[in-house]
């Protein structure tokens, strides 16, 4: 009797050690801190409202387009059903029209399929507690915020047991560095803060891959290799530029024997692993093309129209040097992994060979896309979610020599953490950074930067300039004063029919406040029907780039815009300067140009 209680308080012991190591196990307390932080930011300030925006419009669109409104016209029904729920006039970015008038999402489908199962849930939720049924309600954002939360925390499991199995760590390290580079790139801000981009959802695939790839490295078999095929597939879908991550499968399995082991179990025996993988990847984009021809009618297209790569004229240095964009400088910790990585080639040239090629050619692709700088001021985006790969070599760096690197990896930590706050605080927003403005950014002590900079710039359109238009032209001085409520006004009508066309403005002044930071002074872009006013598009843009400009002094202004006219039905393009605030001010060399581009 006494030998069975001592059996089962020591089994009462090891269970309630093993639940306690589990719930305080370093990867629980990171997701749930995560969970926590992630909770309490969105619930404020209406964050929930915004949830599906951006790119994050069309991501989502085919799940109410398909399951509520039933037809392709359901497209167009989206975009009333989220301006009803929108304060602000919604610019219509997702959809085209082909050259019979059927409007399609441009976008793939990826995130809506890997979002359906929350979509779902959403669906159900409304119907039994008599909410909206429409896919916009705060019903659908909420399971939709809840959606891409879960493959964040999906992608960070999936890469701490990657990083575990790669590099042979025990799992208190391994969780140790997952928490490390989702701090320190940005995938912690497009993760915690900015959800309707794609990335959480590649990084939740990327991380699934790489176990997948490491488990059935020495044991092949037909299910893991179907699997491993949709998870290629479904990478696809959500960001195609992604299918670089294939270039990782020598560097993944670690040396040429598995990597000659792993082709011939693909190719040999007739190719059936190989055939199988091939139908589990064309399983899942076979998607792809029924979405085609449900909404055009036709099985294939180029969905992006109007846009596209410059494979001969990537913007190599910019996206690796520039302040606009460059990795080196936005996510700096890449600079100690460059190290790392030049140090892998004298310990082990095979991973570091391929782990060059990946880089280098994947770093080809997103550079050549017509818009490089993907309109945004948080680093490159499209790289986020292959930052973790990248920093693989900074792994082996601290393993080899830890005492060395700690103190440059915390302070580039600090550094990324510092504008992870300050751009969740809105020190710094709609801005294109320059040599002048990214070192003083860093100075978050300064409440004086708080909304200080305000740079506006596009990457001009795809394809050919076909004509350039000056719409106002005037080097003189001119006084502005509080009766000139509008200035510099320039109009011009757009032909018809069009296919294809972009339109690009470019407003450069030089101007003289004689008051520190002033507001109300902006710059209006307004492309509209005159036949249909509600079919618009309206940018309006502070006149300053740092508002803490010296009073009485001349500055230059410059603002570059795409027009987003999906539809090619504006007819008319007004530009001019409105004074709102009523302010005294002086402007000069003020050159408005238009420019139209085709492909």
């Amino acid at each position: 009797m006494l030998r069975d209680i001592l059996k089962k308080m020591i089994y009462l012991k090891m269970k309630t050690k093993a639940i306690f190591f589990k719930c305080f196990h370093p990867f629980s307390l990171m997701v749930i801190l995560m969970i926590s932080y992630s909770v309490f930011h969105t619930s404020k300030n209406e964050r929930l409202n915004s949830i599906i925006s951006s790119d994050g419009r069309g991501y989502y669109a085919f799940l109410p387009s398909f399951f509520i409104y039933g037809s392709t016209g359901g497209n167009e029904r989206n975009i009333e059903i989220e301006q009803s729920y929108s304060k602000e006039k919604l610019v219509q970015t997702y959809l085209v029209k082909d050259e019979n008038g059927k409007a399609f999402n441009k976008y793939f489908p990826g995130v809506a399929i890997l979002q359906t199962p929350f979509f779902g849930l959403a669906y159900i939720y409304s119907w039994l507690f008599n909410y909206p049924i429409d896919g916009y309600s705060l019903v659908f954002r909420i399971f939709y915020y809840l959606g891409s939360l879960f493959y964040a925390v999906l992608g960070m499991l999936f890469f701490t047991r990657s990083i575990r199995d790669f590099f042979e760590l025990s799992d208190l390290k391994s969780s140790f560095f997952t928490l490390l580079f989702y701090c320190i790139t940005p995938l912690l801000y497009y993760s915690e803060n900015v959800f309707c981009f794609s990335h959480s959802y590649s990084f939740f695939l990327f991380g699934f891959f790489t176990l997948q790839l490491l488990k059935m490295s020495s044991n092949f078999n037909t299910r893991s290799i179907f699997i491993l095929g949709m998870t290629v597939g479904l990478i696809f879908l959500v960001r195609p530029s992604d299918l670089t991550i294939l270039l990782l499968i020598p560097f993944l399995l670690g040396d040429s024997l598995k990597f000659n082991h792993f082709m011939k179990a693909l190719f040999v025996n007739k190719s059936k692993l190989g055939l199988i993988g091939l139908i589990g990847f064309l399983s899942v984009v076979m998607f792809l093309f029924f979405i085609w021809k449900w909404q055009t009618g036709k099985w294939l297209l180029w969905s992006y129209s109007g846009e596209g790569f410059y494979f001969f004229k990537p913007h190599l240095l910019d996206g690796l040097f520039s302040f606009r964009a460059g990795i080196f400088v936005n996510t700096p910790v890449l600079v100690l992994s460059f190290i790392g990585l030049t140090y892998m080639f004298i310990v082990d040239k095979w991973k570091a060979t391929f782990m060059l090629i990946y880089l280098l050619i994947n770093f080809w692709v997103i550079t050549s896309w017509w818009c490089w700088d993907y309109e945004t001021s948080f680093g490159c985006r499209p790289f986020t979610e292959h930052l973790f790969f990248a920093l693989f070599p900074l792994i082996v760096l601290i393993k080899r020599f830890f005492y060395i690197s700690i103190v440059p990896v915390f302070v580039l930590l600090s550094i990324s953490l510092i504008r992870y706050w300050e751009i969740t605080t809105d020190f710094f927003t709609h801005q294109r950074f320059t040599k002048e403005n990214y070192f003083e950014s860093l100075c978050f002590w300064d409440l004086n930067n708080k909304g200080r900079w305000n740079f506006t710039r596009s990457c001009e359109p795809f394809g050919e300039l076909i004509n350039s238009t000056v719409l106002f032209d005037r080097s003189s001085q001119q006084k502005i004063t509080s009766k000139n409520e509008f200035v510099c006004s320039s109009e011009m009508s757009i032909h018809f029919p069009r296919t294809n066309e972009r339109f690009y403005c470019r407003i450069e002044l030089d101007k003289k406040f004689s008051t520190p930071r002033t507001t109300g002074v902006i710059v209006v872009v307004d492309a509209y029907n005159s036949k249909d006013l509600n079919k618009r598009f309206y940018l309006a843009n502070e006149m300053y780039n740092d508002k803490n400009d010296k009073p009485n002094s001349w500055k230059k202004f410059v603002l570059e815009t795409l027009i987003s006219d999906c539809f090619q039905e504006f007819d008319t393009i007004k530009i001019y300067i409105w004074n709102q605030s009523k302010k005294e001010f002086y402007i000069k060399n003020v050159k408005i140009t238009l420019e139209e581009y085709k492909n």
